[in-house]
């Protein structure tokens, strides 16, 4: 009986530190992890993506992979395509634009 009750005790322990370490993991905002885990099922994984911002008069473009990669740097909020950025169409936006790079939008 004693060992049961110990098990248990262990059990509960354990779930209350994995609690915590999942939230910490997947439940903070701003965090890859949970930027990743929160996109996964709702975005274009194959298909490429053109995300254009403005400055000023400038239009900047960025070439990314797939649209999946996009959501995650909008979750993220960590540069101006994630905070400011627009998906456009691919043949005007990224022209001459390698896949994960950034520049002039192309014409």
């Amino acid at each position: 009986m004693q060992t049961l009750n110990r098990l248990i005790v262990y059990c509960c322990v354990l779930l209350h530190l994995f609690g915590g370490i999942r939230a910490g993991l997947f439940l903070s905002r701003n965090g890859y992890i949970y930027c990743k885990w929160s996109s996964r099922g709702l975005c274009d994984k194959f298909g490429p993506r053109c995300v254009q911002y403005m400055d000023g008069t400038m239009n900047y473009c960025k070439h990314y992979k797939n649209e999946c990669q996009f959501l995650i740097d909008q979750c993220l909020s960590r540069t101006e395509f994630g905070r400011q950025g627009m998906p456009v169409p691919f043949s005007p936006g990224c022209r001459n634009i390698g896949i994960n790079q950034m520049g002039m939008c192309g014409t």
